[in-house]
């Protein structure tokens, strides 16, 4: 057989062409086969342990299994032949019967035929394996391996093909589908006698078929205008000659203009532009989908791109408003470790890979037991990922409130058995005694206040998103009803509510944290859970000194927190009974009740059909819960789902939140009654013209203590809300446009705040024929203290209003001193007579 090529990791998709996979479960892809003598092989470098600085950063990238036995890695000079730089050493004991390592890879492997490894074992006899994950483990046990050598303590070099990856024991039954492969592990499993060794591992290597051909990317014209285009992403699909059904799904370059087109470390799947102007981009790499396959395609390409007419960013809770009832946003939850920051997107790469979508919304978790050092690096994605456009989620499975800071790096998930949450262990699935809840619950008590320490410790990390400009969706406390979480099942303010009212307080009043967007959460449990007689688990807790009393969980509002508490309605789907319209209408009841609240699917392992979204339209987003979603789903469904959900490219800017100023008001303003424009209110606003024509547009001020504030106009004798709710300028200004069909002759000019109430108003003449009529004088506000300076004038009331600058003699005013005052013609109240 001749020699293969090898290339580095990164070129994979660049080099190899890639055809599309079965659906899962139904066989290797066809590019899979024996292996071929007058064939030329492909070698991917899957790792030569060359790159690592140093045992910390090897140390770090392969993460020890904590539930077996203690082991190191290290490195040490490669023992299987000259110029092979380091190798990885691997001393392991045994604990539970194994000891292991694992670590996070992109798996993106169509066409993989073998692994290639040199070995050596200190330990002849014991079982040593090698484990890959597609959401299920498969495993290739070296002593099963033609041509491995049991009880040989030399090196070896072995071929393992990939057939000889099966599904772990106990685990079922399928197929390793290479093209999603996420982690690669080490494991050692003890067989009778032996207490502990030593394996070296050196250039590990992926072997692939012959390459074909890639499809061509080209441009007619390398001067491109995005004009009200957000992103490149959608900029380079629009104006790129691509073979058809083709669409490009990342890119990979470099700007000369930051401030127009950002740079960014790894492949893009938006790249938001943040400003108009020009930049030169010089494309290096595109990942396009055609018919199911993803090529990566080297490019070198120079274009100068032209951003005019940006849109402005958005509101998250308002694109949600927005949203519902029109699409539904795409999304994962990344399940799996941080440990190696250039993976942390893996999955989100797998859908990409596979499907042709970046999923829109990146869900981490605030991480437990020997995840908790990685908290860090989560924060970095989450960062990485907002300013490439995406939105983002933080969830937060963490120990019980008794254990200290630094107690959490030695919890768990632990188990839901009686036996297991029962004492209080330092696991998710625990439980608090009501004396220790209420304890939780008083203020200055010990359990409350080493709570707000870990609190503290969560909105240190909080406070480097805001200090990002990160907007980020906060998920406490989820599946509320739940009682075997330790937050769980307590219906009420004084219960689960409560606690998640008491963590928001304390994060945005305590904290000061102002770019949080709330998510309150709840699952479809069925109608008897919570009650003895029909929920097995809570046995547990009958004639318990301390335990549970029995709650409906399927009364969701005994768990909501209160509509000022929350920004989304969130429920997860894993009943067996699937999307039941009872749970739909629960939440449109709720979420309407409270105001008008987007609703998701907050974690389901089986996409919803399309039958049931187009039954139930009002659904946001759903998000599918990490890796095992590739379990229970065809490959068709997931391709259905993506293909019919918003991606990444397929959103718009956004804002950052700032919760310190006011929040836009829920639903349409609706005009007040006549009754309120009362004669006292008359003059409260000031407004740019009193005479305009049928179609103008009036600047109309609040005043400058309004700045920020939102308002609706709203046009009298016969009511017209004149748009929607505006956020008022930095001078306390919104804008009215007078329609084109209003009546000639005098009407009044409200506006209204966002409680409804009347702020002010002022009568204004519409014009029929502006050309014939000659402009107002201006006249000074009816607001406001005196101006020495200026002088004032007398209100109907007697007051002594302030002229702003302006003179009592009016008709003197020139049009320069106009211009100084901002072009603002003031209504002064007059009497009646």
């Amino acid at each position: 057989m001749r020699p293969g090529r090898t290339i580095p990791l990164i070129a994979l998709l660049g080099a190899l062409a890639l055809t599309a996979g079965p659906a899962v479960g139904a066989g290797t892809p066809a590019a899979a086969g024996a292996a071929d003598d007058s064939a030329e092989e492909m070698r991917l470098v899957l790792d030569d342990f060359s790159g690592y600085t140093d045992d910390a950063a090897l140390d770090s990238a392969y993460t020890r299994n904590a539930n077996g036995g203690q082991n190191t890695a290290t490195l040490v000079d490669s023992p299987f032949g000259d110029g092979l730089g380091q190798a990885m050493r691997f001393d392991y004991s045994f604990t539970s019967g194994y000891s292991g390592r694992y670590r996070a890879v992109n798996g993106y492997w169509p066409g993989l035929r073998a692994v290639e490894l040199w070995v050596q074992h200190s330990a002849p006899g014991q079982d040593v394996l090698l484990q890959l994950s597609d959401g299920a483990s498969y495993e290739a046990h070296l002593n099963a391996v033609p041509g491995f050598d049991a009880t040989s303590t030399a090196p070896q070099h072995l071929r393992i093909p990939i057939e000889a990856f099966a599904r772990k024991e106990g685990t079922g039954t399928g197929t390793l589908n290479p093209k999603g492969v996420t982690t690669f592990a080490l494991y050692v499993n003890q067989v009778v006698g032996g207490s502990g060794g030593t394996i070296v591992l050196d250039e590990i290597s992926l072997v692939f078929d012959e390459l074909p051909d890639l499809p061509s990317v080209a441009f007619d014209d390398t001067h491109l205008v995005a004009d009200g285009v957000s992103n490149l992403v959608t900029l380079l699909n629009r104006d790129a000659t691509l073979p058809a059904g083709a669409k490009i799904v990342q890119v990979s370059y470099a700007s000369s203009n930051p401030d127009v087109v950002p740079d960014f470390d790894r492949p893009a799947p938006k790249a938001d532009f943040v400003g108009e102007g020009t930049a030169t981009v010089q494309l290096q790499q595109v990942r396009l989908f055609l018919d199911g396959t993803t090529f990566a395609v080297d490019l070198d390409t120079e274009l100068e791109v032209e951003v005019r007419n940006l849109p402005a960013p958005v509101d998250v809770i308002e694109y949600f408003r927005d949203l519902t009832g029109h699409g539904v946003l795409s999304a994962m939850h990344h399940d799996q470790g941080y440990a190696n920051p250039a993976t942390a997107d893996v999955l989100h790469q797998r859908v990409a890979n596979e499907f042709g979508v970046y999923p829109a919304l990146y869900s981490a978790d605030f991480l437990t037991g020997n995840t908790v050092a990685q908290r860090q690096n989560m924060i970095g994605e989450v960062i990485r990922q907002w300013r490439n456009g995406n939105l983002v989620q933080i969830m937060f499975h963490v120990s019980p409130p008794q254990y200290t800071v630094a107690q959490e790096a030695e919890g768990n998930w632990g188990g839901d058995q009686a036996h297991e949450t029962l004492p209080s262990p330092n696991r998710i699935y625990s439980y608090l005694y009501n004396d220790q809840w209420a304890e939780l619950m008083t203020d200055g008590t010990p359990l409350n206040t080493n709570w707000k320490l870990r609190m503290d410790e969560y909105a240190r990390y909080l406070q480097q998103l805001e200090d990002a400009g990160v907007t980020v969706m906060l998920r406490p406390f989820h599946e509320m009803q739940q009682h075997v979480f330790w937050w769980g099942g307590r219906p009420g303010l004084e219960g689960s509510a409560g606690l998640y009212r008491m963590f928001h307080d304390y994060l945005e009043n305590e904290k000061g944290l102002t770019n949080i967007v709330w998510v309150w959460n709840i699952q479809d449990l069925p109608t008897d859970y919570g009650w003895a007689d029909g929920d097995a688990k809570f046995d547990r807790y009958e004639g318990l000194d301390g335990g549970l009393a029995e709650y409906d969980a399927d009364d969701w509002n005994s768990f909501n927190p209160g509509a000022d508490y929350y920004d989304i309605l969130s429920v997860d789907f894993y009943d067996e009974a699937g999307y039941e319209p009872r749970h739909y209408d629960q939440a449109e009841r709720i979420a309407a009740a409270d105001g008008g609240k987007p609703i998701w699917i907050g974690e389901t392992f089986t996409f919803p059909s399309q039958e049931v979204v187009a039954a139930q339209p009002d659904w946001a987003l759903a998000m599918p819960w990490g890796v095992r979603t590739w379990n229970y789903n065809t490959h068709d469904a997931m391709a259905t789902w993506y293909e019919n959900s918003i991606g990444a490219s397929g959103l718009p800017r956004f804002a950052t939140l700032d919760t310190s100023k006011p929040k836009p008001p829920i639903g349409e303003p609706v005009a007040a009654g006549e009754a309120s424009m009362t004669p006292d209110l008359e003059g409260r606003i000031g407004v740019s013209a009193t005479r305009v024509a049928a179609g103008d547009t009036v600047e109309i001020s609040l005043g400058a203590e309004r700045a920020g504030e939102y308002a609706a106009a709203v046009l009298y004798s016969e009511p017209r809300v004149l748009g929607g709710w505006q956020q008022s300028s930095d001078e306390g200004t919104i804008a009215a446009a007078i329609p084109a069909d209003t009546e000639p002759g005098v009407h009044r000019l409200a506006a209204q705040d966002a409680s409804g109430a009347v702020i002010g108003w002022v009568a204004i003449e519409i014009l029929a024929d502006p050309a014939n009529e000659e402009p107002a004088e201006p006249q000074p506000p009816a607001t406001g203290e005196a101006d020495d300076a200026a002088g004032s004038v007398a209100g109907a009331d007697g007051r002594s209003l302030a002229t702003t600058g302006w003179t009592a003699t009016w008709a003197l005013l020139t049009g320069a001193a106009l211009a100084l005052a901002g072009a603002f013609v003031l209504v002064l109240r007059r009497r009646t007579t």
